[in-house]
């Protein structure tokens, strides 16, 4: 879900992409030119396969990923993935009316007025979402283990923001040094970049660029302002969501006694838990 390493790690795979299938019922991918898609739609097949029977995955690790798929790990989801005709029914009213049209529509459907969270009756993008999800008349689509206490236990790895903004910009580096202003440029050439995935740390900032209107310093520093406020919201979202036992982790730290540190929490608290 990190922007800048998958497209380093992936871009060989953008070549075949959607040709070759996933190696995993786990796994998921999405091309940045994919125009239907949301965290939703990314979660839902890895998660009912996790949430089945597990006999033929006597182990599974589970690596990376954001705030909404861990917590959708332990509890569950409640809202099935977007449709396509709904989407692009609620999009084209959004594109044609704006934002009074969106309102006018919510204020015609009870349903969805009911889920759309506090606060957000100016956001377009969560009023389509509450649309598209009264649309779909919603089920639980992952059931709620509620035969586990709660809160279940995640071990976490933190290390000082000075560490992390230093790990940050050496990253932002890598990426433009592997052909990130060529990678986005191309892939908008080929047929355009869908909207999320060209407002997306790194993509925004390379385009911005390629069309002359930031320099690649300007450009550098703005992806690494916008990936420490993400790393600052991800932090926050994990302390109110979610009991986490932080691992300080150490300049001197190897994986293997990070991965020790974790295994410790996890015998603690049963071997079902997740590090982030």
């Amino acid at each position: 879900f990190s922007t800048g390493a998958w497209l380093s790690a992936a871009r060989d795979q953008l070549a075949t992409f959607p040709s070759s299938p996933p190696p995993s019922p786990l796994s998921t991918f999405h091309s940045p030119l994919s125009t239907l898609h949301s965290p939703l739609s990314t979660l839902h097949s890895p998660l009912s396969t996790l949430h089945s029977p597990l006999s033929t995955f006597p182990k599974i690790i589970v690596a990376g990923g954001t705030g909404l798929y861990v917590k959708a790990l332990l509890d569950g989801l409640d809202a099935p993935p977007p449709g396509e005709a709904s989407r692009t029914k609620w999009r084209k009213l959004f594109e044609d009316g704006g934002l009074a049209a969106l309102k006018e529509a919510l204020a015609e459907r009870p349903d969805a007025m009911a889920l759309l969270p506090p606060g957000d009756a100016l956001n377009p993008r969560r009023i389509i979402r509450a649309l598209e999800r009264a649309d779909a008349n919603p089920a639980p689509i992952l059931p709620r283990d509620d035969s586990i206490a709660r809160p279940r236990p995640v071990a976490g790895l933190i290390m000082p923001r000075d560490r992390l903004a230093a790990r940050i910009m050496e990253r932002i580096h890598t990426m433009f040094a592997n052909g990130l202003l060529e990678e986005a440029s191309a892939l908008r050439s080929s047929g355009g970049l869908s909207e999320t995935a060209a407002a997306a740390i790194g993509y925004a900032e390379a385009l911005a660029v390629v069309d002359g209107r930031m320099t690649v310093v300007e450009a550098k520093e703005r992806v690494a302002a916008r990936t420490r406020q993400l790393a600052k919201r991800q932090m926050t979202w994990f302390r109110h969501q979610l009991a986490v036992e932080w691992i300080e982790v150490g300049e001197e730290d190897s994986p293997a006694m990070l991965g020790e540190k974790a295994l410790e929490i996890w015998k603690r608290n049963g071997l079902r838990e997740i590090t982030i």
